[in-house]
């Protein structure tokens, strides 16, 4: 993810944190979409689904 986007996004939770430290490679562009709550600001935030 661009840095640009991660400036919009406010910082992990400390729950999601832990939910993301579960991925097999954690990088600080991986959020959770259920915790970022959307916006006309937000719009064209590019997103990816993993399994």
């Amino acid at each position: 993810m661009d840095s640009n986007w991660l400036s919009q996004l406010p910082q992990p939770s400390r729950q999601e944190q832990r939910l993301l430290a579960a991925l097999d490679e954690p990088s600080p562009a991986h959020r959770l979409a259920c915790q970022i709550k959307l916006s006309i600001e937000l719009n064209g935030l590019p997103l990816a689904a993993h399994p």
